[in-house]
């Protein structure tokens, strides 16, 4: 039965707030034998959470379920950590080994393979790739989304830290968690032998928790190269490598794979292989690649055949036994077979041509891993008929996460194309006339009119029959010897265009906000009306004292197109502002700020004098003389594009003396004909008449 282990606790929503709360169902320990992270062994007091099983194609992670920011609970789930291993360039995940909270920050440490690595390369957040300076610190991201600047940022402060070990030796445990949690994690917590990442994230107020968070607590994912002791027989040493050959050769002697030892191999076989994995191909681009190269990782948990099938499959890597009992490989390229069978040596012969015209294969699709899209899932050109649905028996999809180029794919697509087209033999032949079969991957046939020449493609064991007489049973695919042949420029298709970042747009802000001063009783209240920009959004009043030393913030009731401050600080001046929030807390940003002195006065100042506005290209410039009127605050100005000064919209607010000339440049306008009014506003908020602009209507050119 699987076991699992869930946390909580209050993390992240004010560092006042924010203490340690520990809800521990279950605790789990991980063995020196399976890591020797903590010496003896490691128990997992995390207090923490999202759920995080990591990005892993061979087992299944849970995304983050975003908390309410208002609740500042983060919970996670995770099964026991199990063992893991990476080989070549991939982007995953891990699993948490620690995870506390110390004076309102999270720190974390995740397991990313238990054996040394050659290096993380990049660091992502949640999928969003992080910019990570020398120290660690997430200086920004590489994000299209509205507001991204303010992603993992503080104020002037950077909030997250990441940094990452290899697996070597270092003699010390990362920075910090000593000091902050002495009985749970020691000196001698360093975790050599595992690749590892570390993260810390400072804690927000509730008011920028979803800004700076966008998705709460970030999982980090980082892309990495794997496993950098992988034996290369051709130079007899060990290092990192994305050859699958090689990769394959060290899985078969892992203990969650193959559990062999070298000198079981032929490793001359091997060698060939991996010269036929690194061997340089040209791609559609005209660009040199190597024909077989590739990335996987998984859990030491997953069944070895299944890893298996997919490494070879990638490099059409074929294992076989030779005479001396050694493990050997054959290539995935043509070699002219030594066996050649003819009509004399045949004693039973099968031919199916496989020309069903129903069933018979037109189209192969591929599906591969592109470490240009993040190690995205993309899908490769068509190869055959474009024309044939997916999901027709006449099309199938070879799909392979270990693929990483789209040339590599399109050529297994051309191999796997051409295997399901072709006609299936099976024969019985003598067994004399056959000597080394067991150790081919090819054979000759001769056996007029089926084949004059051709070629087997051996696809199972062959079968020994003892009596009679001495005879093999074989059964294959009737191929050509131009199977592993691949002329990119004309038989690699088009791959689909590396897809445009769309990242979240702005959210609207509340429309034609006017803030008034009005009496309530003895207190004073600012009351600002606005325009809704969505039914699916809340908004906010902010009433903050010039000199920074009180603020209040009130949101408008729902379906309410108005909001009532709580009470002011009479004989102040107030700066009012509003914004938009989602259901999430995500918020807009701020509208422009009016300046209100926090007094009521029913009592408009005078109107604006002398008027008036002249048209220039892409702007119009609108001049007029405040009003000498001892209550005067600002002046607000009105555009409209017909005569008519209720159709008008509010496009600023001048703060400026009474009795003085005033200019304001209406900027970035479109060709066209614009009316405008000019209004005094009394330091309440409360205005005057509309005065339309002597020169309107203006022609903007």
């Amino acid at each position: 039965m699987v076991e699992t282990v869930a946390f909580a606790v209050a993390w992240a929503v004010s560092n006042a707030a924010a203490g340690v709360g520990v809800a521990v169902a279950g605790q789990a320990t991980l063995a020196a034998g399976a890591a020797a992270l903590v010496g003896p062994a490691l128990t997992l007091g995390l207090s923490a959470g999202v759920s995080y099983l990591g990005s892993s194609f061979f087992a299944d992670g849970s995304e983050a379920i975003i908390p309410k920011p208002a609740d500042g609970q983060h919970s996670i789930k995770q099964e026991i950590p199990p063992l893991s291993f990476a080989y070549g360039h991939v982007k995953k995940g891990g699993f948490y080994v620690f995870l506390e909270e110390h004076d309102g920050t999270a720190y974390s440490v995740i397991v990313l393979a238990s054996h040394p690595i050659e290096g993380v390369e990049e660091f992502y957040l949640n999928d969003i790739r992080a910019l990570v300076n020398d120290e660690g610190i997430v200086e920004g991201v590489d994000s299209p989304d509205a507001g991204s600047d303010k992603y993992y940022v503080n104020g002037p402060f950077h909030v997250i830290q990441l940094l990452s070990r290899n697996g070597d030796p270092v003699g010390v445990p990362y920075p910090r968690l000593p000091e902050f949690f002495p009985s749970i994690w020691g000196e001698d917590y360093r975790g050599d032998g595992l690749a590892t990442i570390y993260m810390h994230a400072r804690s927000a107020d509730a008011e920028s928790f979803t800004t700076i968070y966008p998705n709460s607590l970030p999982a980090p994912i980082p892309e990495i190269k794997g496993k950098n002791d992988i034996y290369d027989p051709r130079t007899g040493t060990r290092g990192y490598t994305e050859n699958l050959a090689l990769i394959y050769l060290d899985f078969l002697c892992m203990p969650f794979g193959g559990k062999q030892a070298l000198e079981d191999f032929d490793l001359d076989s091997w060698s060939r292989a991996a010269d036929c994995c690194g061997e340089l191909v040209t791609n559609r681009s005209g660009e040199l690649e190597p024909r077989y190269f590739g990335g996987i990782f998984g859990n030491f948990d997953m069944d070895p055949v299944t890893v298996q099938k997919y490494m070879a499959g990638a490099a059409e890597l074929v294992l076989f036994e030779t005479g001396e009992g050694k493990l050997a490989v054959h290539a995935g390229e043509w070699i002219e077979p030594d066996i050649h069978i003819q009509t004399k040596d045949i004693i039973a012969f099968s031919y199916e041509a496989n020309l069903n015209p129903a069933s018979r294969m037109e189209s192969v699709r591929g599906r591969w891993t592109n470490p240009e899209t993040g190690f995205a899932t993309e899908d490769a050109a068509i190869f055959g008929n474009t024309n044939i649905f997916d999901g027709d028996a006449r099309s199938e999809t070879l799909d392979n996460p270990i693929i990483q180029r789209h040339n590599h794919c399109q050529r297994l697509q051309k191999i796997y194309y051409t295997r399901k087209r072709a006609a299936f033999v099976t024969l019985t032949v003598d067994y004399f006339a056959a000597q080394g079969l067991m150790q081919s991957r090819f054979v000759k046939v001769t056996h007029k009119p089926y084949m004059d020449g051709g070629y087997i493609e051996i696809t199972g064991r062959p079968k020994l029959i003892l009596r009679p007489y001495l005879r093999y049973e074989i059964s294959g695919r009737h191929v050509p010897d131009t199977l592993f042949d691949f002329d990119a420029a004309s038989e690699e298709g088009e791959p689909a265009a590396l897809p445009e970042k769309i990242g979240t747009t702005p959210i609207p802000l509340p429309e034609n906000v006017s803030v008034k001063i009005k009496a309530d009783g003895d207190a004073v209240r600012a009351y600002a009306t606005f325009e809704s920009a969505s039914n699916n959004l809340t908004y906010q009043l902010l009433s903050e004292q010039a000199d920074g030393q009180h603020a209040v913030r009130d949101s408008a009731l729902s379906g309410k197109l108005y909001v009532y401050s709580a009470p002011l600080i009479p004989g102040e001046y107030y700066n009012f502002k509003m914004r938009s929030l989602t259901a999430l807390g995500v918020a807009s940003e701020w509208t422009d700020t009016i300046t209100l002195y926090a007094q009521s006065d029913p009592n408009p100042p005078g109107n604006p004098l002398n008027v008036s506005v002249v048209g220039d290209e892409g702007q119009a410039i609108v001049s007029w003389k405040t009003p000498n009127s001892d209550n005067f605050g600002s002046t607000a100005i009105y555009r409209g594009t017909t005569s008519n000064a209720d159709d008008a919209e509010i496009i600023d607010h001048i703060n400026s003396a009474a009795s003085s000339n005033q200019d304001f440049e209406d900027t970035g306008l479109v060709a066209g004909t614009y009316y405008y009014w000019v209004s005094s506003v009394n330091r309440a908020g409360v205005g005057g008449d509309l005065v339309l602009a002597s020169g309107s209507p203006v022609i903007v050119s």
